[in-house]
């Protein structure tokens, strides 16, 4: 199944808007833009969450410990971590979509 990533993006902003929560998690969010961008820096990536600072470092490692993302010196400026998605992140597919069957009752 392709998915239009920016489309999830740009519902997930408008969505923010008009009721002021987000449809996405922050592990989605930080995915789906890791798969248009390419990278992101911490910092970006951090603001982009919304979370805190630990809620933040607990969503990376889970990220990275799931083999989802790795991370990297940036190479203009070796003090900035660059997050990227991990080579095998979404295989020959856009990205990977777990459909949930609809609820008995």
């Amino acid at each position: 199944m392709h998915i239009q990533v920016e489309k999830i993006l740009e519902i997930n902003r408008r969505f923010s808007e008009q009721v002021g929560i987000e449809a996405l998690r922050p592990e989605a969010k930080i995915l789906f833009t890791l798969k248009t961008k390419g990278s992101l820096s911490v910092k970006e990536a951090m603001i982009l969450s919304g979370l805190s600072y630990r809620g933040f470092y607990i969503v990376l490692a889970r990220l990275a410990n799931s083999g989802w993302i790795t991370m990297e010196a940036d190479l203009k400026d070796r003090r900035v971590k660059r997050i990227l998605l991990a080579d095998q992140s979404f295989g020959d597919y856009p990205l990977r979509v777990n459909v949930l069957p609809p609820a008995a009752g």
